[in-house]
């Protein structure tokens, strides 16, 4: 059984709109658990999270929080990045961490293929989520089975 512990909390408020962004951080043994979302009053509608263990992070959170995800791949030297699928809470901020960091980037070949092509989503998707770049046209992205 591992234990939970909570590192920090932090909420913030930005801009005239009073931008709320939640960067929580939880300690699972090894793995660092980071939750994050945002809101333009109160409460996150939701949040979501990321895990890094060693130089590896899983999940690359909404693309509204990209500031604090691209802090998150900074402070760890993350050198690879592993979709679980290709919504844009967990891949929103994958193209923006290839090109500024040149970190691998890996998915099932569904979630690369997706993620290649622009693709609509719903207005309170974008709302929530925002919405993220398709991957560069490149044969450089990773696709596993």
């Amino acid at each position: 059984m591992y234990k939970i512990k909570l590192n920090k909390c932090i909420i913030t408020k930005e801009n005239e709109f009073n931008l709320k962004r939640l960067f929580k951080t939880y300690q699972f043994d090894q793995v660092q658990a980071y939750e994050l979302g945002w809101s333009f009053t109160g409460n996150p509608l939701m949040t979501v999270y990321c895990y890094v263990f060693e130089d590896i992070m899983i999940d690359t959170a909404l693309t509204h929080i990209q500031k604090e995800t691209l802090a998150i791949i900074s402070d760890h030297s993350i050198r690879s990045v592993y979709l679980t699928h290709y919504h844009d809470d967990h891949s929103g901020n994958a193209s923006a961490i290839k090109k500024y960091y040149k970190t691998d980037v890996y998915g099932h070949k569904i979630t690369i293929e997706k993620m290649m092509t622009p693709f609509n989503i719903r207005p309170y998707q974008k709302y929530v989520w925002g919405k993220s770049k398709p991957f560069p046209k490149t044969k450089k992205w990773k696709k596993t089975h």
